[in-house]
């Protein structure tokens, strides 16, 4: 995985070749070097200045066809004096005492891109976890930031747990802390209830997702792709009490999606796999 923005660094990009033809070398078969190119999921290759996800291909050379035991994928971040810091938040702390490995803590982090694009940041030195806890820890850390909100969770001991975010913020970099133990500020009692209240299937979907609200209010709806583009904005309404929304996911392209929905309290995103 490559994450950055696209300048003169297409020198980190390798890759192995093996089955060569009429016992020829690579050098025969790319005498100038091997030739990259970058298309989005459509297909459509990189132009200067793009943003987005792209998948590293080779051109194919005279007489060849490729085929790929696995394709590399570029993330490239929008620049520029515009550019905002993503901000990160501890929403509260959960207590589990069931957990059988232990870990009788949660905490619900939770972040906000104030850009109109999305953001990635690989797990890494600009995105881990640190403190006496995060050896024990178990959660996957986010590594695309959609516009606007997203939550996510980590079990850990209850000792100090710190998220270490490092974002653009104009033309430098920037860096967030966001701590957790668990003498931190508990979740409300109905903390696993907020998460119960969107109760979304089938997961993977083929055609209608069914959307099980069980709280009385009108939220708003949004749906990614796995590149950040926005498929669905909407609002539902669940004012008259709990209800089944339909959502028709049958033109999507197969694929990863986020679920975002969000209250006047809490902002929670599922991911449901479309195939």
């Amino acid at each position: 995985m490559l994450i950055l923005p696209l300048s003169g660094r297409i020198s980190l990009v390798s890759s192995t070749i093996d089955g060569y033809k009429y016992d020829e070398t690579q050098e025969d078969v790319f005498p100038e070097g091997i030739p990259y190119i970058f298309e989005d999921a459509n297909g459509v290759a990189y132009t200067p200045g793009a943003t987005g996800i792209y998948f590293i291909k080779i051109a194919e050379p005279q007489n060849y066809e490729i085929q790929y035991s696995k394709i590399g994928t570029l993330y490239i971040n929008p620049t520029g004096n515009n550019l905002r810091k993503i901000r990160t938040y501890l929403d509260c702390v959960e207590e589990n005492f069931s957990d059988p490995d232990g870990l009788f803590y949660i905490a619900h982090y939770r972040y906000e891109n104030p850009n109109e694009e999305t953001i990635y940041i690989a797990e890494g030195p600009e995105n881990q976890l640190t403190g006496p806890a995060a050896a024990t820890s178990i959660g996957e850390l986010p590594f695309i930031f959609l516009p606007g909100q997203g939550t996510f969770s980590i079990r850990f001991n209850g000792d100090t747990l710190k998220w270490e975010l490092t974002s653009r913020d104009s033309t430098h970099k920037s860096s967030t802390t966001s701590n957790a133990n668990a003498n931190d500020n508990r979740c409300d009692s109905g903390i696993s209830g907020t998460y119960a209240s969107f109760i979304l299937y089938p997961n993977p979907v083929n055609g209608i997702l069914f959307i099980d609200q069980n709280i009385s209010e009108v939220v708003t709806l949004d749906i990614f792709d796995f590149y950040g583009i926005l498929y669905l904005n909407t609002s539902l309404d669940g004012r008259n009490g709990p209800t089944t929304h339909e959502i028709n996911m049958s033109d999507y392209p197969d694929g990863m999606y986020f679920i975002r929905i969000t209250t006047k309290d809490d902002v929670n995103v599922y991911t449901v796999v479309k195939d």
